[in-house]
């Protein structure tokens, strides 16, 4: 039985399934790892994307902003939970992008042109 012919028969049914070595498992396992990476890159910044979403649409009541802020060691003062909510709604209104600047903040940080008197 050592004498070759069962590996001949073993490649032939390699050959019959249509198993061959060469470019055609090089490419494939090259569209394999490019796939799973675009699947993972993809997947992260949906799952920041959505994230940030339902951070910007949440909402509190202002007996969870009070419960927080005496968390933090703050006392608050029902004017200075109302305007906590209302930057709390400013902010989820416009939620901050996931790369770069928000195109209103090209302005800042510039400086000006003109000269002091």
């Amino acid at each position: 039985m050592r004498d070759g012919s069962n590996v001949l028969h073993r490649n032939q049914n390699i050959d019959r399934i249509g198993i061959r070595g060469g470019w055609n498992v090089v490419i494939t396992i090259i569209v394999g790892i490019v796939a799973l990476l675009l699947g993972l890159v993809g997947g992260f910044f949906l799952g920041a994307w959505a994230l940030r979403r339902s951070m910007a649409n949440a909402e509190l009541g202002d007996q969870e902003i009070i419960d927080m802020a005496k968390k933090m060691g703050r006392n608050l003062n029902p004017r200075q939970v109302q305007m906590i909510r209302q930057q709390m709604k400013k902010a989820g209104n416009n939620p901050p992008p996931l790369l770069g600047k928000r195109s209103s903040d090209k302005s800042k940080g510039k400086v000006s042109s003109m000269k002091k008197k």
